[in-house]
């Protein structure tokens, strides 16, 4: 194998490994509760730049007047779901990939 080759398979290996390394991230669990609240919102999710500013930005628009938990995905299974008016699961699906089997096994 010639040495440019070589190369540009390191590379595309390195490539995908910070991919997978970077969609995995686990999400700061916190919660807020809003005084008055009218609503309660559970956000489930894994951490990547842009779910973090939506993540941050539903936050900002509702933390007022909702009581809102930020969980882990796994965690879902030992949520009540039927507790929270919203259930906003924020989960990567790649097309050559299943779905986070901690989220089928919340959605079964």
């Amino acid at each position: 194998m010639d040495f440019n080759l070589r190369l540009m398979s390191l590379g595309i290996a390195l490539v995908l490994a910070l991919a997978f390394i970077s969609c995995t991230r686990q999400v700061k669990e916190m919660s807020f509760s809003g005084k008055d609240a009218k609503f309660n919102i559970l956000i489930a999710g894994n951490s990547s730049e842009f779910k973090d500013a939506v993540r941050g930005r539903i936050i900002s628009r509702y933390e007022k007047y909702s009581n809102i938990l930020v969980i882990n995905i796994p965690k879902l299974k030992e949520m009540d779901s039927e507790s929270y008016d919203v259930v906003l699961i924020m989960d990567d699906c790649l097309a050559w990939s299943e779905l986070n089997s901690h989220m089928n096994a919340y959605l079964d």
